[in-house]
């Protein structure tokens, strides 16, 4: 079984990054412009190993995996090697900060509807 991995280091796909056809030119690159997947256009298909995003698994494999098609074997980009990770307070500190802007945000948007922000609060 042939699988590709769209998903490691892509961006998250949604309202601000649309997914389009150009994330699949790669996709198709590798797969090849044969829809069907007709024993000629598979024998053109290269495994890409470890590192590439084109591999091809055994049926064996996949049973030993409970038959688990989410498989994955590149490691995306942005989550690091893990060593460069602060404190959990650090992290605790950014997100108070995060959240008084927010606070911030929305007291003024209260002023703007006319309304007592000391009422609001309470």
């Amino acid at each position: 079984m042939w699988v590709y991995d769209l998903r490691a280091n892509a961006p998250q796909f949604g309202k601000r990054t649309l997914l389009t056809k150009e994330y699949f030119a790669e996709f198709v690159k590798a797969y090849g412009d044969d829809p069907l997947g007709t024993p000629e256009a598979l024998k053109k298909r290269k495994d890409s190993g470890e590192k590439g995003k084109v591999r091809k698994f055994t049926r064996k494999f996949i049973a030993e995996r409970d038959d688990s098609l989410d498989i994955s074997w590149l490691k995306d980009a942005s989550e690091g090697d893990g060593e460069a990770l602060f404190e959990p307070a650090v992290y605790a500190r950014e997100a108070i900060v995060e959240l008084e802007g927010a606070v911030e945000d929305l007291q003024a948007i209260l002023v703007e509807l006319g309304e007592d922000v000391e009422e609001a609060v309470t």
